[in-house]
């Protein structure tokens, strides 16, 4: 186990939890259905997955489908896909506050998401709050939120504190795919999720603090150090072909 997994499992803190809202697995199936005939997935930005981790975006920083980040000046619209969503809609309307980004995420087969976070995605803060709702999954999946297993099925919305260490594994032959909807926190937000998770904000802020730190220990040093390897690496393979 990790050190942050071990900090959050001795603190027996919960980093998930299922919304009471009612989801039509076979409405939302339809609609990622109508989007991947006409839209392919792009591979999403950084290091930490082999390449299997991909989206098509609904809403996105400038409206642009593969769009993967918040770009300066661009505020959140609604890209082509999203007319091809009507329950995707519908969805979006019961969940209070403005939307961020909003995709169809896939996990292709075998694939792999290493141990990352996503520091400003969560519900205790002013920036942004990421939900998941299941469309095509399998036990075979491994989701782990530091020491919290995730076995999220569909049909159900769940909010995840993705400000914390996670990763995602497929030991599946088929596609993972997931709607996920990121959401400006505020009062009318917080209220769908259980009373019993919101009292433990104090309790999240702190061991975020510690897991965080752990995190950049054991992950974010070693990496710095292999990427400055891999720079060495190359100009000395520079400078062995001028000399050739």
């Amino acid at each position: 186990m990790q050190i942050y997994e071990i900090i959050t499992q001795l603190t027996n803190l919960p980093l998930h939890c299922r919304l009471p809202i009612q989801i039509s697995q076979e409405r939302l199936l339809a609609d990622y259905q109508n989007v991947i005939k006409q839209f392919r997935g792009e591979k999403q930005s950084g290091i930490y997955h082999d390449g299997g981790w991909k989206a098509i975006g609904l809403i996105t920083s400038g409206g642009e489908v593969y769009a993967d980040k918040l770009i300066s000046g661009k505020p959140f619209l609604e890209t082509p896909a999203l007319e091809e969503c009507p329950y995707v809609r519908e969805i979006l309307s019961q969940l209070p506050g403005s939307k961020n980004r909003v995709r169809f995420m896939f996990l292709e087969p075998r694939s792999l998401i290493q141990w990352h976070r996503d520091r400003n995605e969560t519900i205790d803060g002013t920036i942004s709050s990421r939900f998941h709702i299941p469309i095509i999954t399998s036990s075979k999946i491994e989701f782990s939120i530091c020491h919290n297993r995730c076995h999220w099925l569909p049909g159900h919305l769940y909010y995840g504190e993705f400000s914390f260490p996670h990763q995602i594994k497929s030991n599946w032959d088929q596609r993972r795919v997931h709607l996920v909807i990121d959401i400006v926190p505020n009062d009318d937000l917080r209220g769908l999720l259980p009373k019993s998770f919101l009292e433990e904000k104090q309790k999240r802020i702190i061991i975020r603090d510690l897991c965080e730190k752990s995190y950049f220990l054991q992950h974010r040093v070693p990496r710095k150090f292999r990427n400055e390897l891999i720079k060495l690496k190359e100009k000395m393979i520079e400078l062995s072909e001028r000399n050739v």
